[in-house]
């Protein structure tokens, strides 16, 4: 495995399972890079103030606050990169999401090759 480059990942999703396969699919798709993960909003809100957090994998159904919520602090205090990572897949929620400040809409069940390649080019990688 190679050195981390710094890039870290934060994944926000009250869903352990989630969590865990995410966790997984990183350690195979990008081991030079780190994922942290956050189970709330203000969770994920907090990582996003003390870590150095290059890309947000969002997952709109938190317990404690909207994903859209998260996404629009996000986008206000950090100009972070975000992808949702949604079961949501309605036409006018990914257009108006996408109109705040999201850098893709990905609906799951997702395909991780779409995934990683999106969060690869969000990385600046090729």
């Amino acid at each position: 495995m190679a050195e981390n480059d710094g890039s870290t990942v934060l994944y926000i999703d009250d869903d352990a399972a989630n969590r865990h396969l995410m966790a997984r699919l990183f350690t195979r798709k990008l081991p030079d890079h780190h994922l942290t993960v956050a189970a709330t909003g203000q969770e994920g809100l907090q990582q996003a103030e003390g870590d150095d957090i290059a890309v947000v994998l969002l997952d709109l159904t938190l317990p404690d606050m909207s994903g859209e919520e998260v996404l629009q602090t996000l986008k206000a205090k950090h100009g972070l990169p975000v992808v949702i990572l949604s079961g949501h897949d309605d036409p006018d929620t990914r257009r108006r999401l996408t109109e705040e400040g999201a850098d893709a809409y990905i609906t799951k069940p997702f395909d991780a090759n779409e995934l990683f390649r999106v969060i690869g080019s969000l990385l600046g990688e090729s």
